[in-house]
């Protein structure tokens, strides 16, 4: 049996720049995953989302995964390496990459049905109509 969860991705803070990352619905199958999982499963679903169905140009794309996840230092955005890389340029290993460490820094808080999930290794229970959002945290200047 599997399940439909809704994804939508928000910026909290200062003002933004570029498109935001297309709201997605994810097919899983029933049952539990971990965050980490989950997290996996939503941003390479979102690349191929924006690479394909989008509409949006190459850069304007990349744009919107780095407003949402940012960058790691020491990436080159003329550099991509993966097995994955789109027509963008986007490498899903790497974007997942980016989306983890800003979760884990606490840039990025995600919400499952409304409740604050913690940690990557959390185990979730989606039921079919779960909403989850990511919300990427930017800190206002001077704050």
């Amino acid at each position: 049996m599997s399940i439909t969860v809704a994804i939508k991705c928000r910026l909290v803070g200062s003002g933004s720049f570029g498109p935001p990352i297309a709201p997605i619905s994810l097919e899983l199958p029933g049952g539990s995953l971990t965050m980490g999982e989950l997290m996996r499963k939503a941003v390479a679903e979102q690349v191929r989302f924006m690479t394909q169905e989008s509409g949006l140009e190459p850069d304007l794309v990349m744009t919107s995964f780095e407003r949402q996840y940012g960058r790691l230092g020491g990436d080159d955005p003329t550099r991509q390496v993966g097995r994955e890389k789109t027509t963008s340029g986007l490498d899903v290993a790497s974007e997942t990459a980016k989306a983890l460490k800003a979760f884990e820094s606490g840039r990025l808080v995600v919400l499952a049905n409304g409740k604050q999930i913690e940690g990557a290794d959390t185990p979730l229970e989606l039921a079919d109509g779960s909403k989850v959002t990511f919300m990427r945290m930017i800190q206002v200047a001077g704050g």
